[in-house]
C-alpha cells in the first residue's frame, strides 16, 4: 500500500464447491469466515464480513446465504462499501483440500489469484495459507478445533433457532473459549424473543475468563451490558474493543453512537473520527460526526466533516441544513444564515422553504430584529405563494417572538375568529399560553375554551391548556394530575410537555428539574430541542449553577416547522439565563452583553417573570 492511501475495503464472498459431495459444503462458508477473521485486525486491508455484507439485505432483499458468494453476495458486498471482492471455489477429495480465491478490482475489474492445497480437508489450514499471502498482518483464527469450525459454519446456514442452536451448543461444548458460538446464539435466542437465555449464554462466555481472548471478552461484554441495560458498562466495553480491534467499523459505530446518546460529545465525536476513517464513504457518519463536534465545542472539526459530507452528497440539501446547524450550535450565527441561505437558493422549496425560516432565525439570535423580520417575511410570502393555511398564524408566532406580545395576541384572537379550517384550534391554543405567560388567566380560560370548541385535529391543544389553568400545586400534584390527564406510554411526550410547563409557570422549579433531567436523557439530542435550555433554567433557580452551565454551552437550533407558543419559555431566555451564568462565574462582560441581547430581544413588552426588570438593573449597572 503506498503511503497515505487508504487500504482497499476487500469483501470475502462465500466460497463456491466445485466437487461432488455437497456435504462439504459448510466449508464454502468457513473458508470466507475464516478468511475474514484472521484479515480483521490486519492494517493494510480493510475486510467487509458477513454481517455487515448482510446487513444490506433488508434494502435489497434476503439472499440464499448457501449460494455461492459471487452470485449471491455480491451486490450486497458493492453495497457495503467494497473496493476489492474475494471470491473462490474448492475442492475436498482425495485426501485434500485445494481452494482457490480470486480478489478482484471493483473498478477495473482486474484479479490476482491466490491458492492453496492442504491435508485433510482442514478449511482452517488452507484459510490461514491464503490470508498470509493477502496480508503479513493476518492472525490466527479463535479456534483449531476444525469440528468446531464445521458446526458454527454449518449453524450460520441454518434456517431457525431449532437448526441452529443444537449445533451451536455442540460447538461450545467442544471449545467453550470460541466466542463466536456464543455470540450467534445469543442472537438467535434474543431474535426468539428469549432475553433470559440469551443473558445467560452471554455470561456463560465471559466466566471463561482469560482463555475466551481480550478481542472476544470486550465483544460479549458489550452486548452482555446491552442487554441488561447498563450503558455505562457498555460503552466502558466498547471503548476497550476499539482499542484492541481498531478496524471494526461496527464497534466503532456503536461506541459513537451510545457515547452520542449519552452526552458524552467528546468521546462521539472521537469515536465518529474512528468510524470514518474505517468507512470514509460513509455519509451519515460524517454527519453525525459534524454535530458531535458542534456539542463538543470543536467548530473547526464540525465545519470539516461537513464538508466532507457535501463532497459525498454534492446534489442534496441536507448538508448545507447541517452546516448551518453546527455553526448555530457554536454560537457562528452569521455563517449560519449563510448556510441557510445557500441551501433555500439551491432549492426554494426545500423542506416546505424552512431553510428561509432558519436563516431567518439565525438573523435574530444577533439580535438584529428589523433584518430576521425582513428574512422571515420572505419565507412567510413563499409560504403564502404555496397556499399555506397556517402563514398568517406563523406570522403572529414571529410577532410574539420578537417581544411585540400585545400586538401578537391581537393578531392570534382576530385569526382564531376568523378562521374556519384547522387553523382556528391551534391559534387558540397558542392564544391561551401567551395569555397564560403574560399572567391574564381569564382571557387564558377563554381562549382555552374556544379552541376546546373550535375542534379539529389541532384540538388536543385544549387538553394541555385546560390542564395548565389549573389551580396551583405542589410539584407531586402536578405530577399526579399530569398522569391522570394524559395516561399511558403512548401520551408520555405531551405528559411530559405539559407537566414541566406548568410547573415552570408556576416557579415549581426544583420539580420541574426532575422532569426536564428525565426528558433530557431520554433519547438521543437533537438540535432544536429545548429541555437543554429549560433544564438549565431550573438548575439555575434551584441554585446549580455548575450543573446548568453545560446544557448552555450550544444554541438550539429552530425548527423547519417554524415557532410555536412554547418556544417563549427557551427563546430570548436562553440569553438571560447566560446573563445569569455569567454573573455567578464573576465573567461581567460577558454577563451585560448576554443580558442585553436578552433585553434587544425581549421587545417592548415583556412576560412579567421578573427577568426583563432583574436584567435591566444588571445591564445599566454596567
Amino acid at each position: 500500500m503506498r503511503p497515505g492511501s487508504r487500504p482497499p475495503r476487500l469483501a470475502i464472498l462465500r466460497f463456491e464447491n466445485l466437487g461432488a459431495d455437497p456435504s462439504e459444503d459448510w466449508i464454502g462458508r468457513a473458508l470466507a469466515e475464516i478468511l475474514t477473521t484472521d484479515l480483521g485486525r490486519a492494517r493494510d486491508v480493510t475486510v467487509i464480513g458477513a454481517v455487515r455484507i448482510h446487513s444490506m439485505d433488508a434494502i435489497l432483499g434476503p439472499r440464499p446465504v448457501a449460494a455461492p458468494g459471487i452470485s449471491a453476495e455480491r451486490q450486497a458486498a458493492m453495497a457495503a462499501g467494497a473496493t476489492e471482492l474475494g471470491y473462490g471455489s474448492y475442492v475436498n477429495a482425495g485426501g485434500r483440500l485445494r481452494a482457490r480465491l480470486v480478489i478482484e478490482d471493483a473498478a477495473t475489474r482486474k484479479v490476482r489469484v491466490h491458492t492453496a492445497a492442504v491435508a485433510g480437508g482442514d478449511a482452517l489450514a488452507a484459510s490461514a495459507a491464503l490470508a498470509s499471502q493477502i496480508s503479513r498482518q493476518s492472525t490466527t483464527y479463535g479456534t483449531r478445533n476444525l469440528e468446531v469450525v464445521r458446526d458454527y459454519a454449518e449453524a450460520m446456514e441454518l434456517p431457525s433457532l431449532d437448526q441452529s442452536g443444537p449445533r451451536l451448543q455442540t460447538a461450545i461444548a467442544a471449545d467453550p473459549n470460541f466466542g463466536p458460538a456464543y455470540r450467534m446464539l445469543a442472537q438467535l435466542q434474543l431474535q426468539h424473543q428469549d432475553r433470559a437465555a440469551a443473558v445467560a449464554t452471554l455470561e456463560k462466555a465471559i466466566a471463561q475468563g482469560e482463555g475466551l481472548g481480550a478481542v472476544e471478552r470486550a465483544r460479549i461484554a458489550a452486548d452482555l451490558a446491552g442487554l441488561e441495560n447498563q450503558p455505562q458498562l457498555r460503552l466502558k466495553a466498547l471503548a476497550a474493543l476499539v482499542k484492541l480491534d481498531p478496524n471494526d467499523p461496527m464497534a466503532w459505530q456503536a461506541l459513537a453512537g451510545l457515547a452520542m446518546n449519552r452526552r458524552a460529545f467528546a468521546q462521539a465525536k472521537e469515536a465518529y473520527r474512528g468510524l470514518v476513517e474505517r468507512e470514509p464513504q460513509d455519509f451519515s457518519a460524517w454527519n453525525q460526526l459534524g454535530y458531535a463536534a458542534a456539542y463538543a465545542g470543536d467548530i473547526d472539526t464540525a465545519r470539516d466533516a461537513m464538508r466532507h459530507y457535501a463532497a459525498l452528497r454534492p446534489t442534496e440539501l441536507n448538508p448545507l441544513d447541517s452546516l448551518g446547524d453546527v455553526n448555530l450550535l457554536c454560537g457562528q450565527f452569521k455563517e449560519a444564515e449563510q448556510a441557510y441561505q445557500r441551501a433555500a437558493q439551491k432549492d426554494p422549496n426545500y423542506r416546505n422553504n424552512g431553510e428561509l425560516y432558519k436563516a431567518a432565525m439565525a438573523r435574530l439570535w444577533t439580535g438584529d430584529v428589523a433584518g430576521a423580520t425582513a428574512l422571515v417575511e420572505k419565507y412567510h410570502q413563499v409560504r403564502a405563494a404555496a397556499h399555506d393555511p397556517q402563514v398568517e398564524l406563523r406570522r403572529a408566532e414571529w410577532v410574539w417572538l420578537t417581544g411585540k406580545r400585545k400586538e401578537a395576541c391581537a393578531r392570534m384572537e382576530a385569526l382564531a375568529r376568523g378562521s374556519l379550517n384547522d387553523v382556528a384550534p391551534r391559534a387558540w391554543t397558542d392564544l391561551a399560553i401567551w395569555e397564560m405567560m403574560l399572567g391574564d388567566r381569564a382571557a387564558a380560560q377563554a381562549a382555552s375554551d374556544a379552541s376546546a370548541r373550535s375542534g379539529g385535529p389541532n384540538s388536543g391543544g385544549a387538553a394541555v391548556t385546560r390542564f395548565l389553568l389549573r389551580p396551583d400545586a405542589s410539584g407531586q400534584e402536578w405530577a399526579a394530575r399530569a398522569e391522570q390527564t394524559f395516561p399511558g406510554p403512548r401520551a408520555a411526550g405531551v405528559r411530559n410537555v405539559a407537566l414541566s410547563a406548568a410547573l415552570l409557570l408556576n416557579k415549581h422549579f426544583e420539580a420541574a428539574a426532575v422532569v426536564l433531567q428525565q426528558a433530557f436523557e431520554s433519547g438521543p439530542p437533537e438540535p432544536d430541542a429545548t429541555a437543554p435550555v429549560l433544564l438549565a433554567w431550573s438548575d439555575l433557580e434551584s441554585g446549580r449553577a455548575d450543573a446548568a452551565a453545560p446544557l448552555l454551552q450550544v444554541v438550539p437550533t429552530p425548527s423547519l416547522n417554524g415557532a410555536d407558543a412554547l418556544l417563549s419559555f427557551s427563546f430570548p431566555r436562553f440569553y438571560y439565563l447566560r446573563g445569569e451564568l455569567a454573573a455567578k462565574q464573576g465573567r461581567r462582560d460577558q454577563a451585560l452583553q448576554d443580558y442585553r441581547l436578552f433585553l434587544t430581544l425581549s421587545g417592548p413588552d415583556p412576560l412579567m417573570w421578573g427577568e426583563e426588570q432583574k436584567a435591566r438593573t444588571a445591564a445599566g449597572g454596567g
